[in-house]
């Protein structure tokens, strides 16, 4: 009775606690350093409706580093960070995930490896055998070559200098001052001085100048005051006959003036 109940212990605890196989099926043949690339991996398990964690890792020789499942996660990252699969009991369970390589890896021959763990106990973990890969590094950045320019660093910003505008002062209007009105002067000739002269001399003294009776002025002859009268005429003449002269000098004069 032992002995059967041995035997059934032994079938069902093997296939109860079968460890999973897991192994990478394809890569690319040439990847680049910096890139992130396509793996297809299998995972074989009797058990039904398994859940696993699974992460990628590798590099040269017995390196991890250099291989990763994404930029954000390393080899040492907490497995509730990395993605997870179901297996299907009646499917071949073929998964496809991705890895990244970092970007300053060398060209070289890589190790790449696939590790799963149980959802339910991290502890029980399962890794693929070794998986190469071809990859070749990243090509250098170009350097951007900087162009100077003819503008100064510090470009003087011109101050502005304010337009004055002429404040216009309003004069009062002079009033126009008149002209003066033209002076007409009938100017006499010499001729007719002379002749009005020459007559007041042939004029008889006693019709133009003397009344027909002078009463003696004290006690005087009356021949000595009428000669001495007659004496003073022809001195009156010639001084109005000098000032006739003179008036188209004088006025010619008021006129530059």
């Amino acid at each position: 009775m032992l002995f059967l109940l041995f035997i059934c212990f032994y079938f069902f605890s093997f296939q109860i606690f079968a460890a999973p196989t897991v192994i990478i099926n394809s890569v690319p043949d040439v990847i680049t350093a910096g890139t992130t690339f396509p793996i297809s991996f299998t995972v074989n398990e009797a058990s039904s409706s398994a859940s696993y964690f699974y992460k990628f890792f590798g590099g040269v020789d017995s390196d991890v580093y250099s291989i990763r499942t994404n930029p954000n996660l390393s080899y040492t990252s907490a497995w509730i960070n990395f993605p997870s699969i179901t297996l299907d009991p009646i499917s071949d369970n073929i998964f496809n995930g991705y890895a990244y390589i970092n970007s300053d890896t060398a060209t070289n021959i890589l190790n790449l490896k696939v590790k799963i763990a149980s959802t339910n106990n991290t502890s029980i973990s399962v890794t693929s055998p070794s998986f190469s890969i071809d990859v070749v590094s990243a090509p250098p950045t170009p350097t951007p070559t900087l162009i100077p320019t003819n503008k100064p660093t510090n470009t003087p910003t011109p101050t502005l200098i304010p337009t004055l505008i002429p404040t216009k002062i309003l004069l009062p209007t002079p009033t126009p001052t008149p002209a003066p009105l033209p002076i007409t002067i009938i100017p006499t000739t010499i001729t007719e001085a002379t002749e009005s002269y020459e007559s007041t001399l042939s004029a008889s003294p006693t019709d133009e100048i003397y009344p027909t009776e002078i009463p003696p002025i004290n006690g005087s002859i009356l021949g000595e005051n009428s000669k001495t009268k007659q004496n003073l005429i022809p001195l009156i003449f010639i001084i109005l006959g000098g000032l006739l002269l003179m008036t188209p000098l004088i006025i010619s004069k008021i006129k530059k003036q």
